[in-house]
Protein backbone atom coordinates (compact mmCIF):
# COMPACT_ATOMS: atom_id res chain seq x y z
CA UNK A 1 0.00 0.00 0.00
CA UNK A 2 1.52 3.63 -1.04
CA UNK A 3 -0.25 7.12 -0.15
CA UNK A 4 1.53 9.85 -2.33
CA UNK A 5 0.93 13.60 -1.88
CA UNK A 6 1.31 16.44 -4.50
CA UNK A 7 -0.23 19.96 -4.73
CA UNK A 8 -3.68 19.05 -5.86
CA UNK A 9 -4.40 16.18 -4.42
CA UNK A 10 -3.64 12.76 -2.49
CA UNK A 11 -3.59 9.24 -3.58
CA UNK A 12 -3.95 5.57 -2.51
CA UNK A 13 -2.17 2.70 -4.66
CA UNK A 14 -2.30 -0.76 -4.03
CA UNK A 15 1.15 -2.61 -4.11
CA UNK A 16 0.40 -3.37 -8.15
CA UNK A 17 -0.06 0.63 -8.15
CA UNK A 18 -4.25 0.14 -8.92
CA UNK A 19 -5.56 3.12 -7.36
CA UNK A 20 -7.43 2.72 -3.89
CA UNK A 21 -9.24 5.98 -3.63
CA UNK A 22 -8.15 9.91 -4.18
CA UNK A 23 -9.17 13.00 -2.68
CA UNK A 24 -8.25 16.81 -3.90
CA UNK A 25 -6.40 19.15 -1.53
CA UNK A 26 -8.63 21.47 0.29
CA UNK A 27 -8.33 25.67 -0.33
CA UNK A 28 -7.07 25.91 3.58
CA UNK A 29 -3.91 22.91 2.45
CA UNK A 30 -5.51 20.40 4.09
CA UNK A 31 -5.50 16.94 2.53
CA UNK A 32 -9.01 15.29 3.15
CA UNK A 33 -10.49 11.83 3.26
CA UNK A 34 -13.85 11.78 3.15
CA UNK A 35 -15.52 8.30 3.77
CA UNK A 36 -18.89 9.13 2.16
CA UNK A 37 -17.00 9.06 -0.96
CA UNK A 38 -14.50 6.52 -0.57
CA UNK A 39 -14.99 2.77 -1.76
CA UNK A 40 -16.19 0.11 0.20
CA UNK A 41 -14.06 -2.26 -1.84
CA UNK A 42 -10.68 -1.01 -1.08
CA UNK A 43 -8.60 -3.82 -3.10
CA UNK A 44 -8.04 -6.09 -5.87
CA UNK A 45 -8.60 -8.98 -3.85
CA UNK A 46 -11.82 -7.47 -2.38
CA UNK A 47 -12.89 -7.41 -5.78
CA UNK A 48 -12.18 -10.77 -6.79
CA UNK A 49 -13.98 -12.01 -3.43
CA UNK A 50 -17.15 -9.84 -5.20
CA UNK A 51 -17.14 -11.29 -8.23
CA UNK A 52 -17.57 -14.94 -7.19
CA UNK A 53 -19.83 -14.17 -4.48
CA UNK A 54 -21.86 -12.34 -7.67
CA UNK A 55 -21.67 -15.78 -9.51
CA UNK A 56 -18.74 -14.68 -11.31
CA UNK A 57 -20.72 -11.42 -13.09
CA UNK A 58 -18.54 -9.44 -15.17
CA UNK A 59 -16.40 -7.05 -13.86
CA UNK A 60 -17.59 -3.96 -15.63
CA UNK A 61 -20.69 -4.37 -13.48
CA UNK A 62 -19.12 -4.62 -10.48
CA UNK A 63 -17.36 -1.77 -10.66
CA UNK A 64 -20.44 0.18 -11.37
CA UNK A 65 -21.78 -1.43 -8.20
CA UNK A 66 -18.02 0.28 -6.43
CA UNK A 67 -18.75 3.18 -8.12
CA UNK A 68 -22.54 3.94 -6.98
CA UNK A 69 -21.40 2.50 -3.35
CA UNK A 70 -24.19 -0.12 -3.61
CA UNK A 71 -22.36 -2.96 -1.42
CA UNK A 72 -23.63 -2.90 1.83
CA UNK A 73 -26.51 -1.39 4.41
CA UNK A 74 -27.78 2.16 3.38
CA UNK A 75 -29.96 3.04 6.99
CA UNK A 76 -30.71 1.74 10.15
CA UNK A 77 -32.38 -1.46 10.96
CA UNK A 78 -31.65 -2.78 7.87
CA UNK A 79 -29.45 -5.90 8.99
CA UNK A 80 -29.03 -6.48 12.68
CA UNK A 81 -26.36 -9.03 13.68
CA UNK A 82 -26.67 -10.81 16.88
CA UNK A 83 -25.06 -13.48 19.14
CA UNK A 84 -25.29 -14.75 22.88
CA UNK A 85 -22.30 -14.35 24.59
CA UNK A 86 -21.45 -16.91 27.88
CA UNK A 87 -21.85 -18.99 30.26
CA UNK A 88 -19.46 -16.85 32.15
CA UNK A 89 -17.38 -18.56 34.54
CA UNK A 90 -18.80 -16.30 37.44
CA UNK A 91 -22.56 -15.38 37.60
CA UNK A 92 -23.29 -11.16 37.88
CA UNK A 93 -24.75 -9.89 40.54
CA UNK A 94 -27.85 -9.78 39.45
CA UNK A 95 -27.19 -13.27 38.94
CA UNK A 96 -27.17 -13.27 35.20
CA UNK A 97 -24.59 -15.81 33.30
CA UNK A 98 -25.50 -14.96 29.19
CA UNK A 99 -25.53 -11.49 27.73
CA UNK A 100 -27.36 -11.21 24.33
CA UNK A 101 -25.72 -8.89 21.64
CA UNK A 102 -26.83 -7.10 18.89
CA UNK A 103 -25.18 -4.28 16.24
CA UNK A 104 -26.27 -2.51 13.53
CA UNK A 105 -24.60 -3.12 10.75
CA UNK A 106 -25.31 0.33 8.72
CA UNK A 107 -24.36 2.72 12.33
CA UNK A 108 -22.40 -0.13 14.29
CA UNK A 109 -24.91 0.85 16.94
CA UNK A 110 -24.69 -2.14 19.77
CA UNK A 111 -27.38 -2.96 22.39
CA UNK A 112 -26.95 -5.39 25.01
CA UNK A 113 -29.46 -7.40 27.38
CA UNK A 114 -28.31 -9.83 30.44
CA UNK A 115 -30.20 -12.93 30.74
CA UNK A 116 -29.87 -15.87 33.45
CA UNK A 117 -30.42 -18.77 30.53
CA UNK A 118 -30.61 -19.26 26.66
CA UNK A 119 -34.09 -19.73 27.22
CA UNK A 120 -34.96 -16.05 27.59
CA UNK A 121 -33.04 -14.62 24.04
CA UNK A 122 -36.30 -14.66 22.46
CA UNK A 123 -38.51 -12.41 24.60
CA UNK A 124 -35.26 -9.80 25.02
CA UNK A 125 -34.95 -9.60 21.09
CA UNK A 126 -38.53 -9.67 20.12
CA UNK A 127 -38.61 -6.78 22.98
CA UNK A 128 -35.85 -4.53 21.21
CA UNK A 129 -37.56 -5.31 17.76
CA UNK A 130 -40.38 -4.00 18.69
CA UNK A 131 -39.28 -0.47 20.35
CA UNK A 132 -35.99 -0.09 17.48
CA UNK A 133 -38.90 -0.50 15.18
CA UNK A 134 -41.53 2.20 17.00
CA UNK A 135 -38.68 4.49 17.88
CA UNK A 136 -36.89 4.86 14.50
CA UNK A 137 -40.07 4.44 12.39
CA UNK A 138 -38.16 1.92 10.36
CA UNK A 139 -39.05 -1.92 10.10
CA UNK A 140 -36.22 -4.08 10.35
CA UNK A 141 -35.37 -5.72 7.17
CA UNK A 142 -32.78 -8.88 8.22
CA UNK A 143 -31.11 -10.32 11.27
CA UNK A 144 -28.13 -12.37 10.78
CA UNK A 145 -27.09 -15.36 13.68
CA UNK A 146 -25.95 -18.17 14.16
CA UNK A 147 -28.17 -21.47 14.40
CA UNK A 148 -27.72 -21.96 17.83
CA UNK A 149 -31.09 -23.25 19.03
CA UNK A 150 -32.30 -19.87 20.97
CA UNK A 151 -32.15 -18.50 17.76
CA UNK A 152 -33.45 -21.03 15.55
CA UNK A 153 -36.61 -22.33 16.66
CA UNK A 154 -40.37 -21.65 16.13
CA UNK A 155 -40.72 -18.62 18.32
CA UNK A 156 -38.18 -16.85 15.99
CA UNK A 157 -39.77 -18.44 12.86
CA UNK A 158 -43.29 -17.40 13.91
CA UNK A 159 -42.33 -13.32 14.89
CA UNK A 160 -40.02 -12.75 11.68
CA UNK A 161 -42.96 -14.36 9.34
CA UNK A 162 -45.20 -11.74 11.29
CA UNK A 163 -42.96 -8.81 11.35
CA UNK A 164 -41.91 -9.51 7.67
CA UNK A 165 -38.01 -9.63 9.28
CA UNK A 166 -35.60 -12.50 7.54
CA UNK A 167 -33.42 -14.48 8.98
CA UNK A 168 -30.38 -15.41 8.05
CA UNK A 169 -27.85 -17.85 9.69
CA UNK A 170 -24.19 -17.98 9.11
CA UNK A 171 -22.46 -21.37 8.40
CA UNK A 172 -21.57 -23.70 10.92
CA UNK A 173 -18.20 -23.58 12.83
CA UNK A 174 -17.69 -20.24 10.67
CA UNK A 175 -17.87 -17.34 13.07
CA UNK A 176 -16.60 -15.27 10.19
CA UNK A 177 -20.11 -15.12 8.36
CA UNK A 178 -21.66 -13.48 11.31
CA UNK A 179 -17.73 -11.31 12.35
CA UNK A 180 -19.43 -7.93 13.06
CA UNK A 181 -21.25 -9.04 16.25
CA UNK A 182 -18.27 -11.59 16.79
CA UNK A 183 -15.45 -8.41 16.52
CA UNK A 184 -17.81 -6.74 19.02
CA UNK A 185 -18.12 -9.28 21.43
CA UNK A 186 -14.39 -9.48 21.93
CA UNK A 187 -13.79 -5.52 21.83
CA UNK A 188 -16.59 -5.53 25.03
CA UNK A 189 -14.54 -8.03 26.93
CA UNK A 190 -11.79 -7.02 26.27
CA UNK A 191 -12.47 -3.18 27.26
CA UNK A 192 -14.23 -4.99 30.38
CA UNK A 193 -11.61 -6.67 31.56
CA UNK A 194 -9.52 -3.99 31.46
CA UNK A 195 -11.63 -1.50 33.55
CA UNK A 196 -12.19 -4.35 35.78
CA UNK A 197 -8.39 -4.80 36.42
CA UNK A 198 -7.61 -1.28 36.38
CA UNK A 199 -9.80 -0.88 39.70
CA UNK A 200 -9.07 -4.03 41.00
CA UNK A 201 -13.40 -4.57 41.01
CA UNK A 202 -14.14 -7.94 41.66
CA UNK A 203 -15.33 -10.27 38.71
CA UNK A 204 -18.33 -10.57 39.54
CA UNK A 205 -19.54 -6.88 38.33
CA UNK A 206 -18.23 -7.99 34.77
CA UNK A 207 -22.45 -7.44 33.83
CA UNK A 208 -21.43 -3.76 34.78
CA UNK A 209 -18.04 -3.56 32.92
CA UNK A 210 -19.69 -4.81 29.97
CA UNK A 211 -22.49 -2.28 29.63
CA UNK A 212 -19.98 0.53 30.29
CA UNK A 213 -18.20 -0.46 27.18
CA UNK A 214 -20.81 -0.60 25.56
CA UNK A 215 -22.25 2.32 26.51
CA UNK A 216 -19.06 4.06 25.38
CA UNK A 217 -18.46 2.42 22.86
CA UNK A 218 -21.23 3.11 20.81
CA UNK A 219 -20.57 7.02 21.65
CA UNK A 220 -17.21 6.70 20.03
CA UNK A 221 -17.18 4.69 17.55
CA UNK A 222 -17.32 6.19 13.85
CA UNK A 223 -19.07 4.80 11.02
CA UNK A 224 -19.68 7.40 7.90
CA UNK A 225 -18.49 9.91 10.03
CA UNK A 226 -20.95 10.67 12.24
CA UNK A 227 -21.03 9.51 15.67
CA UNK A 228 -22.62 5.91 15.89
CA UNK A 229 -25.00 7.32 18.85
CA UNK A 230 -25.75 10.51 17.02
CA UNK A 231 -27.05 8.06 14.21
CA UNK A 232 -29.21 6.47 16.57
CA UNK A 233 -30.41 8.49 18.25
CA UNK A 234 -31.00 11.37 15.45
CA UNK A 235 -30.11 14.43 17.45
CA UNK A 236 -27.21 16.27 18.97
CA UNK A 237 -25.45 14.64 22.42
CA UNK A 238 -23.17 16.11 24.79
CA UNK A 239 -20.44 13.36 24.47
CA UNK A 240 -18.61 14.36 27.36
CA UNK A 241 -20.74 14.46 30.24
CA UNK A 242 -22.44 11.56 29.27
CA UNK A 243 -19.43 9.36 28.55
CA UNK A 244 -18.74 10.57 32.43
CA UNK A 245 -21.82 9.26 33.94
CA UNK A 246 -20.21 5.79 33.11
CA UNK A 247 -20.05 3.17 36.16
CA UNK A 248 -16.12 3.04 36.26
CA UNK A 249 -15.07 6.80 36.37
CA UNK A 250 -17.29 7.00 39.79
CA UNK A 251 -15.58 3.69 41.62
CA UNK A 252 -13.24 4.47 43.52
CA UNK A 253 -10.37 1.61 43.75
CA UNK A 254 -10.81 -0.87 45.95
CA UNK A 255 -7.95 -3.89 47.07
CA UNK A 256 -11.14 -6.45 47.74
CA UNK A 257 -9.88 -9.83 45.82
Amino acid sequence: MKVAFSKEAWCMNSSNDQLIMQENRSPDNCYLWTPQNAFHIKTQEDIELWHKKLGHTNYRNIQKVIAKEAVGTTKVLKLLHMDLMGPMQVESVAGKNYVYVCVDNFSRYTWIEFIKEKSYTFEVFKQLALQAQREKGFNIITIRSNRGKEFENSRFHEFCSEEGIKHEYSAPITPQHNGIVERKNMTLQEMARVMLHAKKIPVKFWAEAINTACHSHSKITFKLASVTFWLIESKSKNLTSRLMRGFFWAIPETTDP
